[in-house]
């Protein structure tokens, strides 16, 4: 096969590849969810009380984006799974600590997705403190930077004391990537009640670590 054969192959294969996305966008409407049509604000945050169906439709909502076969999906088929993604957490969020059991699994599922869901919709759920140990061994566990930063936001929302170790631990340990100790940071000063400002934030953080170490060892 000459080089500008084989070049034509690629350009036909992306080709077919592109307008095959094209005849799709035009040709099939897009899938329309209920929610959809629930009014949002400026800040695209919509009226929670219109997730007002029983706590199964949602949790059927996001397994139902959890089980997409992203890889050999169409483009519509993954629009339709994101929307299913964003209002299944919109709709648990709604059901507040009624969907506790099913995000205390969904936080160790293997989709990475499902556990930065979970770990930010527990952070939320202020109100209940029985999941707050969970979260701080999972915290300890977890190596995906994006979950990782969702349970340490969450373990601040809740103010829980204990996860003061293992968030100084964050901020000391300069083998961590600056954004998830700048987090870790944040999370930390919601727990003690000071503000660690930018741009010093982590030098702030480690004088304030450093002076009061004794208190928890």
């Amino acid at each position: 096969m000459t080089v500008l054969s084989a070049l034509w192959r690629s350009v036909k294969s992306f080709g077919n590849f592109l307008f095959g996305d094209l005849r799709e966008m035009w040709s099939a409407p897009e899938i329309l969810l209920p929610e959809d049509r629930i009014p949002v604000d400026k800040r695209g945050r919509p009226d929670l009380s219109h997730y007002s169906e029983p706590l199964e439709h949602y949790v059927e909502l996001y397994n139902l984006f959890l089980n997409t076969d992203w890889k050999n999906a169409t483009r519509r088929q993954q629009t339709l799974a994101w929307k299913q993604r964003v209002h299944g957490t919109w709709g648990l969020l709604a059901k507040g600590p009624e969907a506790l059991p099913f995000l205390l699994k969904l936080v160790r599922h293997p989709n990475p997705d499902a556990r930065e869901d979970a770990s930010h919709l527990l952070g939320e759920l202020r109100s209940r403190t029985d999941h707050q140990e969970q979260l701080l061994a999972l915290l300890q566990e977890e190596e995906d930077l994006v979950v990782k930063s969702s349970l340490i936001e969450a373990l601040g929302k809740l103010r829980y004391r204990p996860a003061i170790p293992a968030l100084a631990a964050i901020i000391l340990n300069q083998e961590i990537d600056v954004d998830t100790r700048w987090n870790a940071a944040d999370s930390l000063g919601l727990i003690v009640g000071e503000l660690f400002a930018a741009p010093d934030k982590l030098q702030r953080a480690a004088a304030w670590i450093n002076e009061h170490q004794r208190k928890w060892e």
